[in-house]
This record gives structure tokens, C-alpha cells and sequence, in this order.
């Protein structure tokens, strides 16, 4: 398990357990699973998923960028939300936001900007 804090500069947007989270890194997207070495990116416009523990639920945040910082089975990620793009984002506990609209991509598939 990977222990993800994902934050604005306006609020705490989701913290808790996931299995994995997918990331569009400057240089590609990338994936972080548990045991992940150390890194530190830049993020761009995209969407962020990840699967919640245990439940393995899907979660989708469309950001225009930021950072990620992974270290010891923990990733905490520094973002600006896109206001102009769908997100599923679980605030706080786990649970989630009820979807803002269609078109958001899942784990596996490329973000479009």
C-alpha cells in the first residue's frame, strides 16, 4: 500500500491508502507502486488515478500541474485542480466526490490535455 496525500493551495483533496497512483510526469506518465524508489517530478496538465485500498476503487483528478514527491511507500502530490475538467476526487476519508462530468480517463489510458 502507498500512503497518498494529494493537496492545493486551497485544501486537502484526498488522503489515505491506494494500491497505485498514475501521474502525467513532465517526461510521460508514470505509475507509483508500493516499493517505488524515491523521486521527486514536475506534473503537468492531466489527470492523476488511483485505486483506493481495500475496496480498489477508481478515482480520477484532472490537474493543470504541479508536483510529486515518493518516498517509503508514501506520495504526496502538490497540485492546481483544472477547474475546466471532470475530477472524481475522494476528499479526506476515502470516500469520493460524485463524478463532475464525462470524459475523465482511466489507469492505463494517456490523459488528454
Amino acid at each position: 500500500m502507498i500512503k497518498l496525500d494529494i493537496i492545493s493551495p486551497e485544501h486537502r483533496l484526498f488522503s489515505g491508502e491506494v494500491e497505485l497512483v498514475r501521474l502525467p510526469g513532465a517526461a510521460g506518465a508514470f505509475t507509483v507502486l508500493t516499493g517505488h524508489a524515491p523521486i521527486v517530478s514536475s506534473l503537468v496538465r492531466g489527470v492523476v488515478s488511483y485505486l483506493t485500498a481495500p475496496a480498489a476503487e477508481e478515482h480520477q483528478l484532472r490537474i493543470t500541474g504541479g508536483f510529486v514527491e515518493v518516498s517509503d511507500n508514501r506520495a504526496t502530490l502538490c497540485v492546481e485542480e483544472d477547474p475546466d475538467g471532470p475530477s472524481d476526487a475522494a476528499q479526506g476519508t476515502g470516500t469520493g466526490y460524485a463524478a463532475q462530468g464525462a470524459g475523465a480517463t482511466g489507469i492505463g489510458k494517456e490523459a488528454k490535455s
